[in-house]
């Protein structure tokens, strides 16, 4: 509290007439707040606008320059010279939201992949480069190289009641069993039912 004190006496103790702090340039001692702190007339550089701040936040800066100048600076990129566009929670101009995106995007995908596997099937990425090298990257079922599919990689197969990872598979194996309803006496209906009918070797 002392400190506090100390540090409060010495800031009302300057005199901050003709000074510059950012873009506020001090005119003189304004009149004091209600709470009796020190108040000071600045005028902004950037527009010439005048208005009245505390001599803490001119000391400390948290205030160098007036509420326009601000939000033009926020909404206006002076690396690249143009104008910022909504890029996530925040204002970015094309070409910094591309370098952005371009910085982020590896860093998200892992952890959005680290996240899945974690909340889905209670496994990190070393288990499935684990499992991955066992089956030596091939399908664990009809033991092909090329898993096809949109991502073109073998697929998480998984129990769907206990959620437990049991196997990495190809895209029609994967779609296979899953449209068999993990039903084992399903599969071996239908391999009989191809034999019987001549179906493909």
């Amino acid at each position: 509290m002392a400190e506090r004190q100390t540090m409060i006496s010495r800031i009302n103790s300057q005199d901050l007439a003709g000074r510059s702090f950012g873009k506020w340039l001090v005119l003189r001692r304004a009149q004091n707040d209600e709470h009796h702190r020190i108040k000071w007339l600045c005028r902004c550089t950037g527009c010439q606008a005048e208005s009245e701040v505390r001599a803490h936040n001119l000391l400390t800066g948290r205030s160098n320059s007036c509420r326009k100048c601000i939000r033009a600076a926020s909404t206006f990129c002076t690396i690249h010279s143009m104008e910022k566009i909504k890029c996530g929670a925040e204002l970015r101009c094309p070409t910094c939201r591309r370098e952005y995106l371009d910085r982020t995007r590896g860093r998200n995908t892992r952890k959005k992949k680290e996240h899945r596997l974690r909340s889905g099937y209670g496994v990190n990425v070393a288990h499935v480069w684990v499992m991955y090298a066992a089956q030596e990257g091939r399908c664990a079922t009809c033991g092909t190289d090329k898993p096809g599919g949109r991502w073109k990689t073998l697929h998480i197969d998984h129990d769907h009641t206990t959620g437990e990872m049991r196997g990495l598979l190809c895209n029609d194996c994967n779609m296979a069993i899953g449209m068999a309803k993990d039903s084992p006496e399903r599969l071996e209906a239908m391999a009989a039912y191809l034999r019987e009918r001549g179906g493909r070797k």
